[in-house]
């Protein structure tokens, strides 16, 4: 094994080494140097973390018609590789989980051990722990204070293997949520889905009070303390949920057989059928921070909406085209 096993440390080495034929194990100094190594290669890559080094390596999102062109290029049948190509989009943690012959390694330890604290945080995804409101909402979530929610937040951020949790400068934030969905999402409730709607619809439909203020004011916004009760981050981890849940979402099962993405639709067409029938326009100018992601999880419901809003004699949509008074 020591054999083929080589350190490499400058470009010059390793365009001559990728040329090889025999397998080779080339263990790097910098990740860099893999940049413009062809995908067609016999050999494994691993990057050597050095003491002190940050080891951290960012790995950009991938198309699913380049995975599922991987896949089928190792014979895979093509419904598969379509499927897994859309999985690995989402999650490349998950992919792999997929494609292992042993996942078990690969799977966290909280699978196991899910309640309903979990679950509804996965619902919630984010939220701002120096928010009030937001407070609110995730002691909701399990009927507990807040306090002893946080001590259980505090928890799942410090697991044995890989953290359920993120915090950082006040913010919480589920870690790599789409693999978490992909791993809790069909464990959610009909219970769990009630209670996401009804937070869905509280957080989501509050409008921006700047939206009143003239555009010469809004500047000062912040400092006069005009702003929304929700934070953009609950807004955002929100909207994520339903764009999860509307992707992810066929093999749950929701109130009265309902299948998660259906939910999903259903959810996003109750919010946008809001904002069609707010003649002052003012829903739909609020949800300008989440719009990508509600058309995300219901494109369809998305655009009828938006034709509703652009039928009759007098479109709702046209308020977009018309500037504030001064």
């Amino acid at each position: 094994m020591r054999a083929r096993v080589l350190f490499v440390s400058d470009r010059s080495g390793i365009e001559q080494l990728v040329t090889q034929r025999q397998p080779l194990i080339l263990v790097l100094a910098d990740p860099a140097l893999a940049r413009d190594i062809p995908q067609q290669q016999p050999h494994q890559l691993v990057w050597a973390a050095m003491p002190g080094a940050r080891c951290d390596v960012k790995v950009p999102r991938l198309h699913s018609q380049v995975i599922e062109s991987l896949l089928l290029s190792s014979d895979m049948p093509r419904e598969r590789a379509a499927r897994l190509g859309a999985l690995g989009r989402r999650s490349l943690l998950a992919l792999r989980r997929a494609l292992a012959h042993h996942p078990e390694p690969l799977t966290p330890e909280r699978v196991s051990t899910l309640d309903v604290v979990r679950r509804r945080l996965l619902l919630v995804n984010s939220w701002a722990g120096d928010n009030q409101e937001d407070r609110r909402v995730v002691g909701q979530c399990s009927g507990l204070e807040y306090d002893e929610l946080q001590e259980r937040a505090r928890e799942l951020a410090a697991g044995a293997d890989i953290p359920f949790l993120g915090y950082q400068e006040g913010i919480w934030h589920v870690l790599a949520a789409e693999d978490a969905w992909a791993l809790l999402g069909t464990s959610l409730t009909s219970d769990d889905l009630q209670f996401f709607r009804r937070v869905v619809l509280e957080v989501l439909t509050e409008t921006d009070p700047t939206l009143d203020l003239d555009p010469g004011e809004k500047w000062k916004a912040g400092v006069m303390g005009i702003r929304r009760c929700f934070s953009h981050t609950l807004r955002a981890g929100l909207a994520q949920s339903l764009a999860l849940l509307g992707t992810l979402g066929a093999d749950l099962r929701g109130p009265g057989g309902v299948t998660g993405d259906r939910w999903a639709r259903l959810l996003v067409r109750d919010l946008l059928k809001q904002a069609n029938a707010d003649e002052t326009y003012s829903l739909w100018r609020s949800l300008g921070d989440v719009l990508i992601l509600l058309a995300e999880a219901a494109p369809e419901e998305f655009m009828e909406a938006v034709h509703e809003g652009l039928s009759g004699t007098t479109p709702l949509h046209t308020a977009m085209f018309h500037r504030q008074p001064a």
